[in-house]
């Protein structure tokens, strides 16, 4: 008993009774179980959950690493002009060093890992981020880089800097960022080199690969004119003095903002992308206004949530028109007058693994909306079988550079398992669509214009065959009236 109580007790003390929020997960089995490959990078490993795998599959990129940090140093040493490579590292180790258990706390999983090997890692691992992003900028730093002379580098690299398990904290990419970090102005002015950071790496990760050119463009366009205003919002009143503090993306919450504005710091660069993918939202959070984006839509008191809808073939037999839009938000589903609006999808080799991450990134992470999950569970239910993808696909509502129908249809079915919607964003649009399938008139209609009006030969046909059923019918009537009249 006295040995059990011993055990019982060595085990208690060792919970942590106000644990840290974790930001950076590994994947719960239900949805690494549908397909695992989407979780897991090909080419290199950031952070520590796959850290092993340095040494085996992925150990390609890790000379890499250190010729990126060396190239960093040496050139930040020549820059200075008196410090010393000894005097960088150790300043980079200090900073780190302080950071090390906020920086262990981002992580859901406990890392295994000794105080060096963990500050070596992010150092490492963060370096390379920073220094690729910079290189990205120009082609005249990459032109004699061997990982810019091979498109599937690149291609590997933008997926796996987006995994939800492949990620290191942005609050060490900002620490070092002021010791070691490329851009010029950031001696001047700290602000102005986390600001080159973002861009870059909204302008080089796959934020908008979903959408078409030109809709991707102005996606794009409008997030990099859209920064300025996340800048400004991040001015606030500190004992009665003006400072500029960018508290809203990147940097810490200050204990006097709200509790809402926590989640808006940048976490990871996963969670950058998702950010900027979901623009508006992250404006409308930035500004105070939460309400629109964080609460569950009002629901009327005589309807259900999680009201199932038709798929799309099935919504057409009830009069449903289905059509495709390319200026608007991936996810801004409208239906009005009989018309379902969705904004066109590109689907391509990249397209499960993307939505895959931010997904799990939304089922992990507590005080995220879910708008991705709930876009991808509307999805799966409007898609069956190849017959709802060739409809789609036909009404510009799917892009696909897969171009088998099956594939693609299997495929978001298997994105909207095992999902857990937190609001649903879609359900005005599911309870009108339920309404208006039920009117039997709107099936009526539709069944027409399918059997009867679908084309100009059916067309000609239907006319055709009520001048002469007219013609029969009058011929009758003349009959009977002679026979009357004789």
């Amino acid at each position: 008993m006295d040995s059990f109580k011993t055990r019982m007790e060595g085990k208690l003390n060792r919970v942590d009774e106000s644990p840290q929020k974790s930001y950076i997960f590994k994947v719960h089995h239900l949805l690494r179980k549908i397909n695992e490959k989407a979780y897991s990078p090909v080419l290199i490993s950031i952070g520590p959950y796959h850290y092993e795998r340095r040494q085996h599959d992925l150990r390609f990129m890790e000379q890499h690493k250190w010729r990126y940090l060396n190239d960093m140093i040496t050139r930040k040493v020549e820059e200075s002009g008196g410090t010393s490579r000894d005097e960088l590292l150790s300043r980079c180790f200090e900073i780190l060093e302080g950071h090390e258990d906020r920086a262990r706390g981002y992580y859901a999983e406990a890392v295994p890992l000794g105080k060096e090997e963990f500050i070596e890692m992010m150092l490492v691992d963060s370096c390379f981020i920073i220094e690729y992003f910079w290189k990205c900028e120009s082609p005249e730093r990459w032109e004699d880089d061997p990982l810019f002379q091979a498109d599937w580098i690149g291609n590997c690299l933008s997926r796996d800097l987006v995994l939800i398990e492949n990620q290191v904290p942005f609050l060490v990419l900002t620490k070092l960022l002021s010791v070691i970090g490329p851009w010029p102005d950031q001696d001047q002015d700290d602000l102005a080199a986390v600001k080159s950071l973002v861009l870059a790496a909204v302008k080089y990760l796959p934020i908008y690969q979903h959408l078409g050119p030109i809709q991707g463009k102005i996606a794009h366009n409008f997030a990099v004119e859209s920064f300025p205003h996340l800048v400004q919002q991040g001015i606030f009143k500190n004992d009665g003095k003006i400072m500029p503090k960018i508290k809203l993306l990147w940097i810490s919450r200050d204990p006097s903002t709200t509790k809402e504005r926590e989640n808006l710091n940048i976490k990871h660069l996963l969670d950058l992308v998702r950010k900027f993918m979901l623009i508006d939202e992250t404006l409308l959070i930035n500004s105070g206004t939460t309400q629109c984006v964080n609460q569950q839509p009002q629901r009327d008191q005589d309807e259900e949530a999680q009201k199932p809808i038709h798929s799309a073939s099935k919504l057409r037999e009830f009069g449903v028109q289905l059509k495709g839009v390319d200026n608007r938000k991936f996810y801004d589903i409208k239906f009005e007058k009989g018309v379902l609006e969705i904004p066109v999808l590109l689907i391509d080799d990249g397209t499960e693994c993307y939505f895959r991450n931010i997904i799990a990134y939304e089922q992990h992470a507590s005080d995220l909306s879910a708008r991705v999950s709930d876009y991808m569970y509307f999805m799966d239910n409007l898609i069956d079988s190849s017959k709802d993808i060739e409809l789609l696909r036909h009404e510009g509502i799917i892009n696909s550079l897969l171009g088998d129908d099956t594939e693609i249809a299997t495929m978001i079915n298997k994105m909207g398992s095992n999902i857990t919607i937190k609001q649903d964003y879609y359900e005005k649009v599911r309870n009108d669509l339920s309404k208006h399938c039920k009117q039997r008139r709107h099936s009526w209609i539709a069944s027409l214009r399918m059997n009867y009006l679908s084309s100009p030969w059916t067309i000609l046909s239907t006319i055709a065959a009520i001048i002469l059923l007219l013609l029969t019918l009058m011929q009758t009537i003349y009959t009977t009236l002679s026979y009357y009249h004789a």
